[in-house]
């Protein structure tokens, strides 16, 4: 599948000194950072590109935490904790995956390199949250994934 994402990955690689660093044959390719894994995915629909991670498995996904879901609904909410990017849940697995899909249209190395920044620091950041409840039942009311505080424009 070629598409403009891929020159953009190419440039992307060389810049980090991955030479060579192009999708397959079904417009799929993953990378590393650290422990997260982060997946592009190209689309046929207006050079769409869908960036997803799994982030973490909820410990029991019948009957998820009301704090955890809270938490994590108030993040999706309007994207704006989540940066552009929106979290889900698998309903039988309980896998927590962050998703974003962008347009690759005029996108830049640059640009790219800023839209995966904010992707991996926000799947980090859900990623710690995620564990931090799951290792300590106490941390439940005080730890939170920080959302950006927004007014409402009136005209």
């Amino acid at each position: 599948m070629e598409t403009h994402i891929t020159s953009v990955l190419l440039g992307f690689g060389d810049a980090l000194g991955l030479g060579g660093l192009a999708l397959d044959e079904d417009g799929h390719c993953c990378l590393k950072f650290d422990t997260l894994l982060v997946h592009l995915q190209a689309t046929e629909v207006n050079a769409d590109v869908l960036l997803y991670s799994p982030l973490a498995t909820l410990p029991d996904a019948k009957n998820p935490s009301p704090v955890v879901m809270q938490r994590l609904l108030a993040a999706n909410y309007g994207m704006l904790g989540t940066h552009g990017s929106t979290i889900g849940i698998h309903p039988e697995t309980g896998e927590v995956l962050l998703a974003r899909r962008f347009s690759s249209k005029g996108l830049e190395v640059l640009g790219f390199e800023a839209v995966l920044e904010s992707f991996i620091h926000t799947a980090e950041q859900t990623q710690q949250f995620l564990q931090s409840q799951q290792t300590s039942g106490e941390a439940l009311q005080e730890a939170s994934i920080q959302m950006p505080m927004h007014g409402m424009i009136r005209a």
